[in-house]
């Protein structure tokens, strides 16, 4: 066939106009040159369809740390519930290694998913308190179990544990404690949801040494995106102490909210699969 011609364009004019000729013919390049790696595909959004299971290839694409043919926004549609692909390598190398406590160092390339909606309701506590931060909360200790269920269920043997740095205590409204602690899946932070730090007192406990320590320090990608998606007309409880009586929530109007610790609220995790 004669090769076709693209008068007044350049060469990357008609490198442009070829793929857009491809993609009016259902063909989709441009995904296929995506450099391997986070990087470029913490940068892309596609919103694909991936069907019901995580494969073999998929995995062996994340554990490669290539990636290949996954992108931000696509989502697994299992039973009622669609799992997006919110980042790929957000934990990788957190945690620390070769020193005494060992907190494991996160070396397993990975995707983290987010629900588009709550998987189910629960309370932070069973009294609007705060005192023992995030890893003594009965949403802690109870929901976030019946959370590792239903993601283990839906992605079984590629759950990845991580080590994730949490408060375990409060005074006065303030996190007065935190630890290094393993999860599976878990209460995503105000720094991954809006990408910055809004209601939570982590950051203005009142003394000259600021408290903001965590491993979730910036956005995840997909609400970059996609801030319709922050909230999706859902209210669900996210891990930050914000009071003596109240944690950081997303209310279903878009609000960056606070709410006491004794209402049931949306439980919608993050978790990372490899």
């Amino acid at each position: 066939m004669p090769t076709k011609t693209y008068p007044m364009l350049d060469t990357t004019g008609v490198r442009i106009a070829a793929a857009l000729e491809n993609m009016a013919g259902n063909v989709s390049p441009l995904y296929d040159h995506v450099l391997d790696g986070a990087g470029p595909h913490n940068s892309v959004y596609r919103g694909k369809n991936l069907g019901a299971t995580y494969t073999a290839q998929m995995s062996a694409a994340v554990k490669a740390g290539t990636f290949k043919d996954l992108f931000i926004g696509d989502y697994f549609q299992v039973g009622p519930v669609t799992y997006r692909i919110a980042a790929f390598d957000y934990f990788y190398l957190c945690g620390y290694e070769n020193v005494a406590p060992d907190y494991g160092m996160c070396k397993d390339h990975h995707i983290v998913l987010v629900p588009d909606v709550p998987l189910f309701s629960h309370n932070m506590n069973a009294t609007d308190v705060t005192t023992g931060g995030y890893t003594n909360s009965l949403m802690f200790t109870e929901a976030i179990p019946q959370a590792n269920t239903q993601v283990e269920a839906a992605f079984p043997g590629h759950v990845l544990e991580h080590y994730e740095f949490l408060s375990n205590a409060a005074t006065d409204g303030y996190e007065a404690g935190r630890a290094w602690v393993k999860v599976k899946a878990n209460l995503m932070s105000e720094e991954m949801l809006y990408g910055t730090n809004i209601l939570s007192a982590r950051s203005t406990n009142g003394t000259p040494f600021i408290w903001r320590h965590t491993v979730t320090k910036t956005q995840l990608p997909l609400f970059t995106f996609r801030p319709d998606l922050i909230c999706n007309r859902q209210t669900f409880w996210l891990q930050d102490v914000c009071s003596a009586v109240a944690f950081a929530a997303a209310d279903l109007g878009g609000v960056a909210s606070c709410l006491s610790a004794g209402p049931v609220l949306g439980v919608r995790p993050a978790f990372p699969i490899s």
